[in-house]
């Protein structure tokens, strides 16, 4: 991807999905594509907001429900991550269906 950075000698290709170390590279582009998407998706709508408060209450909600909840490591990641997507469209009122 960037070819000539690193100036060690002796370097060997790496695929980028097996750097990443991920059982199941789709899944996991689909999950960071629908991440951007929702990231870029809660930023306009912050944006498009004149209330303060509001701002600031959303922000903490995306907060608390992406980073301070817990997950729960017997589950799949994936399955619970999408949950949160969809309370947090609906919750926001964002059109995630468009990329």
């Amino acid at each position: 991807m960037q070819a000539g950075e690193c100036p060690a000698p002796n370097k060997t290709k790496v695929r980028v999905e097996k750097w990443l170390e991920q059982p199941d590279i789709a899944q996991y582009e689909v999950y960071v594509l629908d991440w951007h998407c929702f990231l870029e998706k809660a930023e306009a709508r912050v944006a498009a907001e004149t209330d303060e408060d509001t701002i600031k209450n959303i922000e903490l909600y995306i907060l608390k429900l992406f980073y301070m909840k817990p997950y729960d490591p017997q589950d799949d990641f994936y399955a619970q991550f999408e949950a949160r997507l969809m309370a947090a469209r609906d919750v926001l009122d964002l059109d995630l269906a468009e990329r």
